[in-house]
């Protein structure tokens, strides 16, 4: 099995109900999506590409294993004090399962 087909199968076990994804986004960006695309990549998270008004949006759902969004978060900061480009982070929103 190629890896893009593993990612595939992966990520095939994962659909949060988009009531819930779009709960999500109204809790960060105080708005309603307007376009939401899954994105079909990685091994941690089911993630999704969203605008709502003017705002973009990624929401990133974990399902398994260690760790949370704030230690990404720091590493970002980190990374952007030493001068590598990395955009803005501007919300973590933890929501419970």
């Amino acid at each position: 099995m190629g890896d893009s087909s593993y990612v595939r199968d992966l990520q095939a076990r994962w659909s949060t109900p988009s009531s819930v994804v779009d709960e999500i986004v109204r809790r960060a960006a105080h708005a309603a999506a307007d376009e939401v695309a899954r994105v079909i990549q990685g091994y941690q998270n089911e993630v999704y590409r969203v605008r709502a008004g003017a705002r973009r949006l990624v929401v990133r759902i974990r399902h398994s294993g260690e760790g949370e969004f704030e230690q990404e978060a720091w590493a970002m900061r980190q990374a952007r004090q030493a001068g590598v480009p990395v955009r803005p982070l501007q919300d973590i929103l933890q929501v419970a399962p």
